[in-house]
């Protein structure tokens, strides 16, 4: 080195640099020579060849399926790992969910269930018997799942409306379906609270089913319907 030098190396991979001591990043698996060319102030050059050439091992190519990218909560989640094992060999596999559970080791995970909406990241990654690693990511979308419970005013008797009532909140999107039993509702529709009759006594099951954006529950609540009492009059004359 000296005042006024300039300096150019060449990393074999078509890239180079102009500093005095680079450090460079192969991004691509092979074998490269390294060169370095020195000029004087005066335009004077001079190469020299790295004498060992450098070999890098490329990244080990990893890859895993999911059972589906798009569910509602609470999701259940399986994973298949189609990695290439007999080109290369693995000594460790890492699963990370992307929901702040722990980490899970080993070539198949077991299912795995993600419990709130929301995007996840699922991430494998891996290394090989030569020190190498890699990773990889997919992401999956869980959706609210909408909630449906009721409740219902029990017992009444027969021609007695019984109040059905949600008790749980859906987004404006959500659509309501309904089984009175064989029951006279108003309004008969919505979300807004039922009122039920029955004509006949026994014990009646009154249905809901809430759904939104392709998600949807269902819940039943019993509700017992008493008879009236038989009334009868008789009248003697004097």
């Amino acid at each position: 080195s000296g005042p006024g030098y300039t300096f150019l190396w060449n990393f074999g991979d078509f890239t180079t640099s102009s500093s005095y001591q680079p450090c460079h990043t192969y991004s691509t698996g092979g074998t490269y020579s390294v060169q370095l060319t020195v000029t004087s102030q005066h335009g004077c050059a001079n190469s020299i060849t790295s004498p060992a050439k450098i070999t890098v091992i490329p990244a080990p190519t990893i890859d895993f399926t999911l059972a589906g990218t798009l569910g509602c909560a609470p999701m259940a989640q399986t994973f298949t790992n189609i990695t290439d094992t007999l080109s290369t060999s693995f000594s460790s596999w890492a699963w990370n969910f992307g929901d702040g559970s722990p980490v899970v080791n080993g070539y198949n995970p077991p299912a795995h269930t993600f419990t709130l909406p929301g995007t996840y990241y699922i991430s494998l990654s891996a290394t090989n018997s030569l020190g190498c690693s890699n990773l990889t990511s997919k992401a999956i979308i869980v959706r609210t799942t909408p909630p449906s419970g009721i409740s219902a005013s029990s017992p009444v008797c027969i021609g007695s409306p019984s109040l059905i009532t949600l008790t749980g909140t859906s987004g404006p999107s959500a659509t309501y379906t309904w089984n009175f039993n064989g029951g006279t509702a108003l309004p008969g529709s919505g979300s807004v609270p039922q009122n039920v009759s029955w004509s006949s006594a026994g014990t009646k099951s009154v249905n809901l089913t809430v759904s939104d954006s392709g998600c949807y529950s269902s819940t039943s609540v019993s509700v017992i319907v008493h008879p009236n009492p038989s009334v009868s009059l008789t009248v003697s004359p004097k």
